[in-house]
């Protein structure tokens, strides 16, 4: 319930924006970690609806190479975005060795590198998904 209330709240702040990868990464990245804000009982390993712990510790294994993936497709706007990186259960086709649902591991990161870097939530929520990444700097650190 907290994570759809978080969109709700981002969807009123944010700038309209057309549906991209990169604006769904922001938005379900958002909604976890303001799950992990409001309920101290939630981590990002609890906090992804439906996400198997084990699948969160395979991301921060494969970091990495999801960073690379979803770079590459940021702008990308086709409904497959949706099976590739946000989907669960039978409708979801991840890339190739990948968990499911790994564009929310990838969000929740951005926004905790923003909040690192000094931008408040509602400097976070009132922004566009671009300046959101561009400011984390998530795509462009090496780890």
């Amino acid at each position: 319930m907290i994570h759809e209330y978080a969109h709700s709240l981002h969807s009123q702040r944010c700038p309209e924006e057309p549906l991209t990868l990169r604006r769904e990464v922001v938005s379900e990245g958002l909604a976890v970690y303001l799950t992990t804000l409001v309920d101290t009982g939630f981590t990002l390993k609890n906090a992804v609806p439906f996400m198997p712990e084990s699948s969160v510790d395979w991301c921060m294994a494969h970091e990495r190479v999801i960073k690379d993936s979803i770079r590459l497709e940021l702008e990308d706007s086709e409904d497959r975005i949706f099976f590739r990186y946000i989907s669960d259960g039978s409708i979801a086709e991840p890339p190739r060795g990948f968990v499911q649902k790994t564009a929310y591991f990838a969000g929740y990161r951005i926004i905790e590198s923003c909040v690192k870097q000094g931008m408040g939530l509602e400097e976070i929520c009132a922004a566009d998904s671009r300046t959101i990444i561009e400011k984390s700097k998530y795509f462009a650190t090496r780890q």
